[in-house]
């Protein structure tokens, strides 16, 4: 068994405990959510620019009937301090290619890297500006925030909250990931007995199962 693999089952359960009841994150700016995604702490110092797969992702709480989080075999791209694009369709995370996509302005976006984390936040609101397609959710507030583990483990949460029209219940979900350095050797996918259990956890009070309606493009709001 790799040196700290007991340790890193016990970080990614204890990530997974901490989203059981998270819903929206809270505001960080006037006008503008905050990053719904929790924050982790990071356990190293690592360059993080490269390729990372993701071989452990997990759902934990949600009040919908489909979720997409990024999934094992997905690849996240770091270049010049920024998410370059995440998943094996090299979705674009700039700005402009973003926003080229929707055919609309971002509400609000960060996409930072450091030496111990990265830190995606975007989204929009356009309640009172409805999407004449139909293609998109009217407000998307979507976040990813990783953490390093050691020098080729991130330990990451991916959160989306998104409703269509004013009056809908804000519909989310929460996961948590793990990815591994492209070309590093790889761990074994080992979760803790608790996890089938945390994934049937009960949803927070005042929240009700989703209709099930998803925008056909751009549901993540990335």
């Amino acid at each position: 068994m790799k040196p700290h693999s007991g340790r890193l089952r016990g970080l990614l359960a204890c990530a997974l405990a901490g989203i059981a009841g998270a819903s929206c994150g809270n505001s960080d700016a006037p006008g503008r959510p905050g990053n719904p995604a929790e924050r982790i702490t990071p356990l190293a110092v690592a360059d993080l620019s490269g390729s990372w797969e993701c071989i452990e992702s997990v759902v934990g709480n949600t009040n919908m009937q489909s979720t997409t989080p990024i999934q094992v075999g997905d690849v996240l791209r770091i270049e010049d301090d920024e998410i370059v694009w995440v998943g094996n369709q090299n979705e674009s995370y700039s700005r402009a290619d973003m926003e080229a996509r929707y055919g609309f302005a971002l509400g609000w976006y960060t996409n930072e890297v450091s030496d111990r984390v990265a830190e995606f936040h975007s989204g929009w609101n356009r309640l009172n500006d409805p999407d004449p397609s139909g293609n998109y959710y009217g407000y998307v507030n979507y976040g990813i925030y990783a953490a390093t583990f050691d020098q080729d483990t991130l330990v990451a949460y991916e959160a989306w909250d998104g409703r269509n029209v004013t009056d809908d219940p804000v519909e989310f979900w929460r996961a948590a990931l793990r990815f591994r350095r492209v070309g590093a050797q790889t761990t074994p996918l080992l979760l803790e007995p608790g996890i089938e259990a945390f994934r049937r956890a009960p949803q927070p009070p005042g929240h009700r199962l989703g209709r099930g309606e998803r925008a056909p493009n751009g549901s993540r709001g990335r």
